[in-house]
């Protein structure tokens, strides 16, 4: 009788198993048809399309404000960020993102991060901070960089003296200037400190501190990086007065029909 009893319970226990996993594959089916139902229904579309206005915070410069569905992918915001601030990088793998602190991965979206307008979200160049790093425009120390004639006058001016190695004389030269653009004992004293320690480019970059031209050329770049900016940002404002792309792709249609009208008419007007 005990026998019996074990074999029972044996079956029982694997017709038990069986109907077990005959469920949970039920319900992994089930649950797949759900998830394509949310992604699918006209509220989650609705939800994608909400536009957010993120105030993106970068480091060393400042912070910008970037328009963008909340549907998007992770990659697409570090694009306009790119577009808006790095214009020298290439790709979003080059910018590292943080959304509350937690680093944002490429094909995610958004809606991964559970992004709000409010969601604090810091972008810089990938390696900065540690390891290694960026290199977004690699130059060539001994490459030249020659002046254009549209180039601003301090910027022709500081390029031009760069087109050679300077020795130890030109060194002299340079920190003997006076006046406005030069440097004052104090100035060239606090220089001195400020060169106590680090590499050769930590150095110069202390250095550049106090040159007058190179700091009125990075007062220009910044100016005109705000300026880059804000033209994008008023141009987005002004495109939300058309309700989509079709009405806007109408307006320039309508335009294209009378710049050929015009030019034929002007072809009819001048035939003898």
């Amino acid at each position: 009788d005990d026998e019996v009893d074990v074999a029972v319970e044996t079956e029982t226990l694997a017709e038990l198993k069986a109907i077990a996993k005959q469920m949970t594959a039920a319900l992994k089916v089930l649950h797949a048809r759900i998830k394509t139902m949310e992604a699918a229904s006209p509220s989650k579309t609705i939800q994608n399309q909400e536009i957010l206005t993120l105030n993106i915070t970068i480091p060393d410069k400042q912070s910008v404000t970037i328009r963008i569905m909340r549907g998007s992918t992770v990659a697409k915001l570090k694009q306009r960020i790119i577009d808006e601030c790095f214009p020298a990088l290439k790709k979003p793998k080059e910018l590292k993102i943080e959304f509350q602190g937690v680093p944002g991965e490429n094909m995610k979206g958004l809606n991964f991060y559970k992004v709000t307008n409010e969601t604090r979200i810091v972008a810089q160049i990938a390696g900065r901070g540690g390891g290694k790093r960026a290199k977004v425009v690699p130059i060539n120390q001994f490459d030249v960089l020659a002046a254009n004639d549209s180039d601003a006058p301090v910027v022709q001016e500081t390029l031009n003296s760069l087109t050679i190695a300077w020795t130890a004389e030109h060194w002299e030269v340079f920190l003997s200037r006076n006046g406005e653009t030069g440097f004052t004992v104090q100035s060239l004293t606090e220089m001195k400190l400020s060169m106590k320690t680090g590499a050769p480019s930590v150095k110069m970059s202390n250095l550049l501190g106090f040159v007058w031209q190179f700091q009125a050329i990075k007062a220009m770049c910044e100016r005109l990086e705000l300026v880059v900016r804000y033209v994008r940002a008023r141009f987005v404002l002004n495109y939300e007065c058309f309700s989509n792309q079709a009405v806007f792709n109408t307006l320039i249609d309508q335009v294209i029909g009378g710049k050929k009208a015009a030019a034929a008419l002007s072809a009819i007007q001048g035939e003898p």
